[in-house]
């Protein structure tokens, strides 16, 4: 059996010996042991050479004369003091190179470089995952407009126009009531084409959308208030605005805004009893603005107003620049976007008189007089406004898609509108 790897006080724990070491020694455990089993101690080998037990003496390994043969090389090695070699001996074997390298672990310097490189990939990682985010909800916005300009497409098989921005006529059972509180919008009317034949089917457009008291008609009041999920866009808000209505995101296009923001007899594709055929678009059905997008409301108490959100209100007809700038009514009655089946400017028509998301507010007016024919005429100017960055979606009347950058020429954006201006349209 070899001698153990630590000192004389271990001899009694001889099963982690080392065979290596003992061998290129040239020792035995027996050879540091007494006649009774008892082991020497320290001092009984270190004394002197010559209290060595007479085994060790007669070694053929290792001599008094301070040399010892290594029975691996076969060499004759000088020791100049063997009590020195002797106490390395029973002290144990060296750690191995391996095992006397100092052991590590990080260092605050090493945390905080992994910690600030971590840091540094997070932040190039959120914006690309924003971005991607971003244009997964502008997808899928447009692809909802692009269903309601595939609707109107079917209407047009249909019925060989494209339906009404807005309705009014007399109601025979109230001819004295105001033509244009039937209102029912473009929207409304493409809700068969749009799978919702359902909703459709709920509604009763033989009747004023409104009664004399401006309340909703007891006929349509409960189907006005269905939400319907192909007219909400994914950026906005995605719920009612008005416990009356289901709301929309998406309005028809009724021109440039032109003539005070009235909604008759617009340059645009749709406005009040309009029915306008594709034959009648001379511009082309690529180059004239047929759907776009806009925010729902969200009205603010105080004085300061987000354009984004509100529009500010006149009682007056025709609007302008100077009427908008005075007025100071915000949000009359209800917010922007609060009906699908309202066809005014608050609701399911939009123009182009101003860029899309002007910082300018959308300004509303009304007509109070000219007669049961004209009575209650909505006026406005409302721009596209989207939650998504630097532009908006607008579908166009052959159901092409395209984003509009807020910085679009105004000229330009303007003749998009139109059906027959002749001038190029935003985008060409």
């Amino acid at each position: 059996m070899c001698c153990p790897r630590r000192g004389v006080h271990a001899f009694s724990n001889v099963g982690a010996a080392s065979r290596a070491d003992c061998a290129y020694f040239g020792f035995r455990i027996s050879d540091f042991g007494l006649p009774n089993g008892r082991m020497r101690s320290r001092n009984d080998l270190m004394g002197n050479p010559e209290s060595m037990p007479p085994e060790l003496q007669a070694s053929p390994f290792v001599a008094l004369d301070g040399s010892f043969s290594n029975p691996l090389s076969h060499k004759r090695l000088s020791i100049r003091n063997p009590q020195s070699a002797i106490r390395n001996l029973l002290s144990g074997p060296r750690p191995s190179t391996l095992d006397s390298r100092p052991q590590h672990g990080f260092t605050l310097v090493e945390l905080l470089i992994v910690i600030a490189i971590i840091g540094a990939l997070v932040a190039l990682l959120i914006p690309a995952v924003q971005a991607s985010r971003a244009a997964a909800v502008r997808a899928a916005c447009a692809n909802n407009m692009r269903q309601v300009a595939l609707a109107a497409q079917n209407y047009v098989v249909a019925h060989r126009h494209f339906p009404n921005g807005s309705m009014a006529r007399q109601f025979d059972a109230q001819p004295f009531a105001a033509w244009t509180l039937y209102r029912w919008s473009a929207v409304a009317q493409l809700l068969p084409y749009l799978e919702n034949g359902a909703a459709y089917g709920a509604l009763n457009l033989s009747v004023p959308l409104y009664g004399t008291n401006f309340r909703v008609r007891p006929e349509n009041v409960e189907s006005v208030k269905y939400v319907v999920p192909e007219l909400l866009c994914p950026a906005d808000r995605q719920r009612p605005v008005s416990g009356e209505f289901g709301p929309t995101n998406y309005a028809v296009c009724a021109g440039s805004g032109a003539n005070g923001g009235t909604p008759r007899d617009t340059d645009g594709v749709f406005y009040i009893n309009s029915q306008v055929s594709p034959a009648k678009i001379t511009d082309g059905l690529s180059k004239t603005a047929l759907v776009s997008e806009s925010l729902l409301g969200q009205p603010t108490e105080g004085d300061l107003h987000d354009p984004r959100y509100e529009y500010k209100f006149a009682f007056a007809s025709p609007i302008s620049d100077t009427i908008c700038a005075a007025a100071n009514q915000w949000n009359m009655s209800d917010p922007r976007g609060f009906s699908w089946a309202n066809g005014e400017f608050r609701c399911a028509l939009y123009n182009h008189y101003d860029t899309p998301n002007s910082t300018t507010p959308d300004c509303m007016g009304v007509q109070l007089g000219g007669g049961v024919q004209l009575q209650f005429t909505p006026y406005g100017w409302r721009v596209p406004r989207s939650g998504h960055p630097s532009g908006v979606n607008v579908a166009r009347a052959d159901a092409s898609l395209q984003f509009i950058a807020d910085e679009v020429d105004l000229a330009a954006w303007r003749a998009l509108a139109t059906i027959a201006s002749a001038d190029g349209a935003a985008g060409d």
